[in-house]
């Protein structure tokens, strides 16, 4: 493997919020980020007394899991990022690697109309 160099918790979410408050409001998107992302910001979030920056910084979380569900019913049997990148034509991606997830998601909704998340 490779030496990396790691944050302490804080640290990691402080630079994460000092880099999304650059921004307007942002609207988070994770594919199941209602059972576990969101979750797990939040509860991060409160443990390092951050969440009224994290409030300041965020209008809101989309769950891709749910739209996908919600839009393509009856037409895929499995919505697992790996499905979805499959149905939509996607590369090869590393499944539960935080950037092959963000690289697959991206693909998959460059081919999936916004409106289906509103």
């Amino acid at each position: 493997g490779k030496l990396v160099t790691s944050s302490t918790l804080r640290e990691g979410m402080e630079s994460f919020l000092d880099f999304i408050s650059q921004f307007p409001k942002v609207l988070l998107v994770a594919h199941n980020g209602k059972a576990f992302d969101m979750k797990v910001l939040i509860h991060q979030a409160r443990h390092c007394n951050l969440e009224a920056k994290l409030v300041a910084a965020v209008a809101g979380f989309a769950d891709t899991l749910l739209a996908f569900r919600y839009q393509l019913k009856g037409q895929i049997a499995k919505f697992t990022l790996g499905a979805l990148n499959s149905h939509f034509k996607g590369p090869e991606f590393a499944a539960h690697d935080a950037a092959g997830d963000v690289s697959a998601l991206q693909h998959i909704m460059t081919k999936f109309p916004a409106t289906a998340l509103a």
